[in-house]
């Protein structure tokens, strides 16, 4: 049987790993942003709602980025 020390290591590991692989998926989708950006940038004609839409989208991620490391400096 496992003891609480035990149970909360391991509730802890796994929420470090959600948290993680989070952190993984928003790097991720800030750097398609980016290429969708610099995308309709070099086209003849570039959308400007278009660009305006991505470059909202490219903040709230890294918003949520800088978010999420200011509340982990604050519960280590």
């Amino acid at each position: 049987m496992i003891n609480n020390k035990d149970l909360i290591t391991s509730i802890k590991q796994r929420r470090e790993t959600f948290k993680s692989k989070q952190r993984y998926e928003l790097h991720d989708k800030v750097k398609q942003l980016r290429a969708e950006i610099v995308k309709n940038s070099f086209q003849s004609k570039p959308d400007m709602k278009l660009h305006k839409f991505l470059m909202s989208q490219l903040m709230k991620a890294r918003n949520q980025i800088s978010f999420n490391d200011i509340i982990k400096k604050e519960l280590a």
